[in-house]
């Protein structure tokens, strides 16, 4: 049976006030100890449909656990703003190498929403730097619109627990409830197997479904700003090297075709569908005009 939190507990974060479920916060407590105790790190997923709300959820367990390291910590507990946030695999890749005991990074979705290359890219630098942060004793936090379209690595064999945000009674813009799945004797990897087909998340039996409020700990209008930036410079970037493999795998082809059946230049031009023009210049470094 899926139970409910007796209460929410009030979070003091920077002067501000937020509430969060007593069972999520005492999940939060045992994950930092273990990271702070035994030298190891913690990896949670957050996954829903756009707008339920997981980067405001993510954010505030971030909060959460910042409160919780610095009782470890003290004065040498890294901060937690908007600068531990990252939107592309290849920032938050480069953020992970260079982590430090007590960091709370966060891969949040913006710029794999519905974006499979994307997402495929994502996986396999995830699954690389993954062996290198074990023992960083820190706290990777991925946002995703699910984690049906990860790489089984991840949820199978590294994640600690997924939080699955969910519109109650699936009404239209409902938003404030989740559910978590913990790794913990193998809930996690049953869900992932059972429900990937599907993508069916009643195949996991969830430690327990809370709600959470809305504060979000940074400024929202520069956390927007920052993330569509990200996607622009992200899809800019991602285009280039895209043209240029094909660009590249044109050429080739190209000269093969003229070395095996030398067609005259036209009917080049007119197979690949380029000005004749383009087919002197790609034949050139070969010996130039046929």
């Amino acid at each position: 049976m899926r139970q409910y939190s007796l209460r929410m507990v009030r979070v003091i974060w920077n002067k501000q006030n937020f509430y969060m479920s007593s069972y999520w916060l005492e999940n939060l407590k045992n994950y930092t100890k273990g990271v702070m105790e035994k030298n190891t790190s913690a990896v949670i997923l957050f996954d829903g449909r756009s707008g339920l709300g997981k980067t405001t959820l993510s954010s505030q367990t971030g909060c959460a656990l910042h409160n919780e390291i610095r009782n470890y910590m003290g004065k040498k507990t890294p901060p937690f703003t908007l600068e531990n946030i990252y939107y592309t695999p290849d920032n938050f890749v480069e953020r992970l190498k260079v982590a430090k005991k007590g960091e709370i990074i966060i891969l949040d979705e913006a710029m794999i929403l519905s974006n499979r290359s994307a997402m495929s890219d994502m996986n396999k630098k995830v699954i690389i730097i993954m062996s290198l942060i074990r023992s960083k004793q820190i706290f990777v936090i991925f946002n995703l619109n699910s984690i049906f379209d990860m790489d089984k690595n991840l949820p199978l064999h590294r994640a600690d627990a997924l939080v699955h945000l969910y519109a109650e009674d699936d009404r239209f813009a409902a938003r404030g409830r989740y559910m978590v799945i913990p790794a913990w004797r193998g809930r996690l990897k049953m869900l992932y197997i059972l429900g990937k087909k599907y993508y069916d998340y009643s195949k996991g039996k969830s430690a327990f479904v809370d709600r959470f409020d809305g504060f979000f700990p940074f400024n929202e209008k520069e956390y927007e700003k920052r993330k569509q930036k990200a996607i622009e410079d992200y899809f800019e970037n991602a285009a280039k090297p895209a043209s240029s493999k094909i660009k590249k795998s044109r050429d080739q082809a190209v000269r093969n075709v003229k070395r095996i059946y030398s067609p005259p230049s036209t009917e080049l031009a007119e197979i690949f569908d380029v000005s004749r023009r383009t087919i002197y210049s790609i034949l050139k470094p070969k010996g130039g005009e046929p």
